[in-house]
């Protein structure tokens, strides 16, 4: 996948809300670069980040990277997640069997900056989705 299309995702998430009588309080993205497209695309509609919705982004590969506010991620350790991944696929491959029970855990850090804040104010307690419970 490359840059324009997660930025583009981000963007669409925003269209996706327009109709939310509030905007939510925080975003968190699946990646920096659909962040980086969130807030490029909530600008454009004045919605203030970090003052009306704090942005998150998943991975720190842009680090204070190309957007305003620098935006606050978490960092995975992308290489030990992609280095166990082929470990198990081999194991796997040559006979071992799954260990139920046994997650591997690998550490994540929030980085924070500029892109949250705590919230001004607190949402109502109620879903826009029809689904909610």
């Amino acid at each position: 996948m490359d840059l324009s299309t997660s930025v583009r995702w981000g963007s669409s998430a925003v269209k996706a809300t327009h109709g939310w009588p509030i905007p939510p309080p925080a975003v968190s993205a699946y990646n920096d670069e659909m962040a980086m497209g969130f807030i490029r695309a909530v600008h454009k509609r004045s919605i203030r980040v970090p003052e009306d919705v704090s942005v998150v982004g998943f991975d720190n590969s842009y680090e204070t990277g190309p957007v305003a506010p620098a935006l606050t991620a978490v960092e995975a350790p992308l290489r030990a997640l992609g280095s166990a991944a082929v470990s198990n696929l081999l194991a796997f491959a040559q006979g071992a069997q799954s260990r139920p029970g046994r997650p591997l855990v690998l550490p994540a850090r929030l980085i924070i900056r500029d892109s949250t804040s705590a919230p001004a104010r607190l949402p109502a307690l109620t879903c826009p989705y029809s689904e909610c419970v």
